[in-house]
Order: C-alpha cells, then structure tokens, then sequence
C-alpha cells in the first residue's frame, strides 16, 4: 500500500540520516513524533512491518496515527 511504502521511504532516509539530532532533542528534554494523519475513506489499512517498528524504536520516535473522515 503506499501508507506502507511512503513510511519506509521516510524512515530509512529521512529519519535515520538525521538521528543523532533526534537523539540530541531528546536528550535535552524535548519530544520527537511521527504524525500519520490517514484518510479513513481512502486508507483500507496499512502494515507496520518489524523492519520499520525496529527502525522506530531504534530512533526512540512514538508514531500516531489519526483517522479522518475526510
């Protein structure tokens, strides 16, 4: 799906390759979040795979996902 492939893509280039400024956020008490904001309509579902929840919580980044009705 490309909820699927657009999470990927953003993890392993664009998170990954800025972790250590996550990691200094973090460190000085603040908070890094991955919003995904999902058209209920269009979304049937989506797959968070090992591979990116691994990518994730290496990265100690929480992901929130919101349905809409739009």
């Amino acid at each position: 799906a490309a909820v699927d492939t657009a999470l990927t893509i953003l993890i392993t280039s664009v998170l990954r390759r800025h972790a250590e400024f996550f990691r200094r956020i973090q460190s000085e008490g603040g908070e890094v979040r991955l919003i995904v904001a999902l058209s209920a309509r269009k979304t049937r579902g989506f797959t968070l795979t090992p591979h990116l929840s691994k990518a994730l919580s290496e990265l100690r980044i929480p992901v929130d996902f919101e349905l809409g009705h739009r």
